[in-house]
């Protein structure tokens, strides 16, 4: 879900959750006077200010799951 969430904002350093979780999105009063380019949307982004560790630590988790799986299976 993540991976579809910053694929569609990139931008964003927080998102709500997708419909799917079935998690209650919460509000963020501050982000409806935010100004961004390119714009967001609020019903998906929480936060929308870009940071690039955030992204770099998606992409590490992703990283290491995936080598672990592999390890995973050349072990088998």
């Amino acid at each position: 879900m993540q991976a579809e969430q910053i694929a569609a904002y990139p931008f964003a350093n927080a998102y709500k959750p997708p419909a799917r979780s079935g998690l209650v999105p919460g509000e963020n009063g501050w982000a409806k006077g935010d100004t961004v380019h390119p714009p967001f949307d609020l019903r998906t982004v929480f936060e929308a200010k870009s940071e690039i560790d955030l992204l770099t630590a998606f992409f590490k988790l992703s990283t290491a799951f995936w080598r672990r799986q592999q390890q995973q299976q050349n072990a088998d």
